[in-house]
């Protein structure tokens, strides 16, 4: 009885050292996880996150809060915001505006549109309160921040302005709204989260597509347009951005677990706390490698790719999913921004070139690459006034058809 006793008692301290050593080396590799993310120059906390300080009368941020201060207000301005993004690329037959519901909604925002058009000239844009929760005065993850959404609806409204003013034959007016829509999605950045590039990337695709409708069919060249382009990066801040997720690490793990519970009731997590340090550390460990490599286009990082967590997660592979926006997703909305620019700026720089020489040339002047398979963009010419632009991008493989002989408004 006495040996069977000890028996069982040695199993069970046996098994508890056991337990405890594997809790401890997972600790020590969450350790190390966290310090090669803090000396990647990812933030310890909230407060080690700085932003620059920048005079009021430089700092653009208050001035767009003050512009669409109306538009926040509006209960169904997110309903709007899809259905001018509908009527922008078509993709949606059934949520377009009707060209009555466009001339209303422009007139009743011109005086605002125009604001913004001044305010986005101005060099910095610093707001603080897009960082912030201000219930909580916690910072904000992958939720709608306050602004952006707002941001980008005004953005989209811009693009829009540009459309009727092009119709009207108001080109330089045109141009004028959508170089400001170009400024506003940079601005939109400021801080980098990741919700806040993709609203960037998201409006600069729009943009680029008012572009290709104004320009490519009236033929002509842009030089306020072409210097815009050559400013934009849509990548900037990318890294930064990914190392501010890291601070979701920190939320304690019954928060975590309450996370997935709630977002997935069928599914409810049973992992351990032993468990839920392992996925912390996986998480830091994928989010470094994507971190290093983000803000490089796809072409040029070849065969580094962006990585997901994987099966490690088990039934907490959604809380993953959960903590932050799918990393792939968030690359390719980069990566068509890119292909997207680039299509654009060789086109303008071919307009330039017919408007000077009156007819395209025979060779598209040397094309950029493609940032995303690292070749040529291809260019076709059709006519001494016509040619076409492509990508073998999967993001834009559909050729960009210019016509350089001024189809101008009657």
């Amino acid at each position: 009885m006495t040996i069977a006793v000890i028996f069982t008692v040695t199993l069970i301290l046996g098994g508890i050292a056991i337990y405890q050593a594997m809790v401890w080396d997972q600790r020590q590799a969450f350790r190390a996880a966290w310090a090669a993310y803090l000396d990647a120059g990812g933030p310890a906390s909230l407060d080690a996150i700085e932003l620059p300080v920048v005079p009021d009368e430089e700092n653009a941020g208050p001035h767009y809060r003050t512009a669409w201060k109306a538009i926040e207000q509006m209960e169904n301005w997110w309903t709007l915001s899809s259905r001018i993004s509908a009527t922008l690329t078509g993709e949606d037959h059934d949520e377009l505006l009707t060209d009555e519901e466009q001339r209303e909604l422009l007139a009743q925002h011109e005086t605002m549109l125009r604001e913004v058009i001044e305010i986005s000239r101005m060099t910095h844009c610093v707001w603080n309160a897009a960082m912030y929760d201000p219930q909580s005065g916690q910072i904000q993850f992958n939720i709608e921040l306050p602004w952006h959404g707002p941001g980008g609806l005004v953005g989209n409204l811009l693009c829009l302005r540009a459309i009727t003013l092009a119709e009207e034959g108001r080109f330089d007016e045109a141009d004028e709204s959508l170089a400001a829509a170009l400024r506003l999605a940079d601005h939109l950045a400021e801080p980098p989260l990741m919700i806040t590039l993709l609203s960037r990337a998201g409006l600069q695709s729009h943009v680029f597509r008012v572009i290709e409708r104004i320009h490519g069919r009236s033929g002509r060249a842009s030089p306020k347009l072409a210097a815009a382009l050559h400013e934009i990066d849509p990548r900037r801040g990318a890294k930064q951005a990914l190392l501010i997720e890291g601070l979701m690490v920190q939320m304690p793990a019954q928060e975590l677990r309450s996370m997935v519970t709630t977002m997935d009731h069928q599914n409810p997590p049973r992992s351990s706390m032993r468990n839920m340090t392992k996925q912390r550390t996986a998480y830091l460990e994928r989010l470094l490698h994507n971190a290093e490599i983000i803000e490089t286009s796809p072409a040029a990082r070849v065969p580094q790719v962006i990585v997901e967590p994987d099966s490690i997660f088990d039934s907490n592979q959604r809380l993953m999913e959960y903590l932050s926006l799918p990393y792939t997703y968030f690359d390719q909305r980069l990566s068509r921004a890119e292909v997207e620019r680039e299509l654009t700026r060789n086109a303008l720089t071919i307009l330039d070139y017919l408007e000077r020489n009156g007819t395209v040339p025979d060779d598209g002047l040397q094309p950029t690459d493609d940032p995303v398979t690292g070749k040529p963009l291809r260019y076709e010419r059709l006519s001494d006034t016509e040619f076409t632009l492509s990508s073998d991008s999967e993001f834009r493989q559909q050729r960009l058809h210019w016509n350089g002989s001024r189809h101008d408004p009657d």
